[in-house]
């Protein structure tokens, strides 16, 4: 009989048939952003958070793992927000399960299993989440539709779906210029050359992927802006970026002049995956597009040293939108019924639907 069972971050190392078949998972859902369901990202979260950390192992009917499931224990958020203004959220105890793929076999009962014997294990957490769950995945049809879960659920997807945008690194910088236009490449080249003189020949690529970097990403985080945790917990501190770098999570880029950051990529990595958080840029010095020459730059150092094979820049439209693919995703909260939750599930719902009616307005 298949099962499943919570463990927490100090006895996930103790069991090497779960560890072994987590990295036979991760091959197998290879192409996909497993970031946040990596054992090294979990290993990062059990240093600093041991007691927020934990792993759903479900066993098949011989007790041998064959699903690894990386979840931590933090508040929902449901945010009342548009654009770049926040004015408000309702928070729940919550449970968020990492990444928007499941590490188990894809099917209805051990979806059920796995979400049951999670609200069991944390009677006091109200929420469930799960961000950037592929709409074309039996997971979200299993959500919309299962009568059972809704039994003693709320199903709530804040934003619905939304596009995701992903790009491929060509093999080579000339290959990924080739995408383009003659007037685009032309363009994008005029707009490294401005850059580089206005700046008198200082401008500077930096890459943040190792230890002796973090004082450049530090610095730049400090004027542009920094690595957010998600959902509004604060910025990553510096001994938690190092210890991104040491496993090999961190890659981020700086742009400077004169030494003087004046754009940022912020990214962390696994396997062949940059994820890319965020870009900034000095607004002051905007009309040289430097998050533009940034991206450029990023790109070709990308592609001459083999560092990664794809990009994944989330939700949302990238603002430096160069030949990305794009996919449909969609983030979802699990709220235990109950009146005063479904009353802010509700007053969220209105206020969505209220933006999205002037939203059309504005459009006429």
């Amino acid at each position: 009989m298949i099962s499943t069972r919570i463990v927490g971050a100090s006895d996930a190392g103790r069991n090497p048939a779960a560890r072994a078949k987590w990295e036979q998972l991760l091959e197998q859902h290879a192409g996909t952003t497993l970031f946040y369901q990596s054992p090294e990202y979990f290993h990062h979260l059990a240093k600093f958070r041991a007691d927020s950390a934990f792993l759903a192992i479900v066993e098949g009917d011989d007790g041998a793992p064959i699903g690894i499931v990386p979840m931590r224990k933090s508040d929902v958020l449901l945010k009342f927000e548009a654009r770049d203004y926040y004015f408000a959220h309702v928070s729940f105890s919550g449970i968020r399960i990492l990444g928007g793929t499941l590490l188990a076999p894809q099917s209805p009962e051990i979806f059920e299993r796995l979400f049951r014997e999670i609200a069991r294990s944390f009677p006091n957490c109200d929420a469930m989440e799960l961000i950037g769950v592929p709409t074309t995945s039996l997971l979200w049809d299993f959500l919309k539709t299962s009568r059972t879960l809704k039994r003693d659920f709320a199903i709530y997807a804040p934003n619905g779906p939304r596009n995701c945008h992903t790009a491929a690194i060509p093999e080579t910088f000339a290959k990924y210029l080739g995408a383009f236009g003659r007037k685009k490449q032309y363009n994008l080249k005029r707009q490294i050359r401005r850059l580089d003189e206005f700046s008198k020949g200082s401008l500077t690529l930096h890459r943040i992927d190792h230890v002796a970097a973090i004082e450049c990403f530090h610095k730049a985080q400090i004027v542009l802006g920094g690595i957010p945790k998600r959902d509004g917990d604060g910025e990553l501190s510096e001994s938690e970026l190092v210890d991104f770098a040491e496993r090999g999570l961190l890659l981020s880029y700086v742009l400077s002049i004169d030494g003087k950051p004046c754009a940022l990529a912020v990214g962390t990595r696994f396997r062949d995956t940059l994820v890319v958080h965020s870009f900034r840029h000095d607004i002051k010095i905007a009309h040289f597009s430097p998050g533009t020459v940034l991206q450029t730059l990023m790109m070709r150092d990308l592609a001459e040293n083999k560092l990664v094979r794809r990009i994944d820049y989330g939700f949302g439209e990238p603002r430096y939108r160069l030949n990305n693919d794009i996919d449909e995703r969609v983030s979802v909260v699990m709220v235990r019924k109950g009146l005063i939750n479904q009353s802010l599930i509700a007053s969220h719902m209105s206020y969505v639907r209220v933006l999205e009616g002037i939203k059309r307005l504005m459009r006429i």
